[in-house]
């Protein structure tokens, strides 16, 4: 690990976890041989991820681990870190249609510029009104699609609690745009 992360050469450095080898040995029988790693991979510099080995393992779904990596380590998402000396354009901001319904709010995400090509957008929920996308991980990924859409129903919790949510774009190469404002909280819905 510590010589991958200093020899990475200004690439990012995405390291492999072996998971299939799960009871295979006596430091594979250990159930915090996989916590262990990813706590040491995201405590090391240089380092942007990991890539586990093979996707199959996870069908046998050895010491529980899918239950451990989705509920604690992986309960946001993560956005692949830019590549900037493939491409550092960021996608024009992404563009808001929002439908409110009696329950719901149902946001449509269009892409700012007809040329972008995009793998997706992120949105952002924070109470923080000087909110910063780097500042928080993104609370959901909404693969490309022509009619993206992100919906909230409106619950107790969110009528006491005053939240915003932000979008932004995601191009192919991992740039993302500004944040746009999505109006789902109160205080940001259109007045009528």
């Amino acid at each position: 690990l510590d010589w991958w992360s200093r020899y990475s050469y200004g690439r990012h450095c995405f390291i492999g976890l072996g998971i299939y080898k799960a009871g295979n040995n006596a430091a594979w029988r250990d159930r915090t041989q996989i916590p262990r790693q990813i706590a040491a991979l995201r405590q090391t510099s240089n380092v942007q991820g990991m890539i586990f080995f093979s996707s199959t393992s996870f069908q046998r779904n050895p010491f529980g681990w899918n239950d451990s990596l989705q509920n604690n380590y992986f309960r946001l998402p993560a956005l692949i870190p830019p590549m900037n000396w493939i491409d550092s354009t960021k996608p024009a901001n992404p563009v808001i249609k929002a439908e409110f319904h009696s329950d719901s709010i149902v946001v449509h995400l269009e892409k700012g510029q007809f040329t972008d090509e995009l793998r997706g957008y992120a949105v952002y929920r924070t109470n923080d009104p000087n909110f910063l996308k780097d500042s928080i991980p993104p609370s959901a990924f909404i693969p490309y699609q022509t009619d993206a859409t992100f919906a909230t129903k409106k619950s107790p919790d969110t009528e006491k609690k005053e939240f915003h949510y932000y979008a932004t774009a995601i191009s192919r190469t991992n740039n993302e745009s500004d944040p746009v404002l999505l109006p789902v909280a109160r205080s940001d819905r259109p007045k009528r």
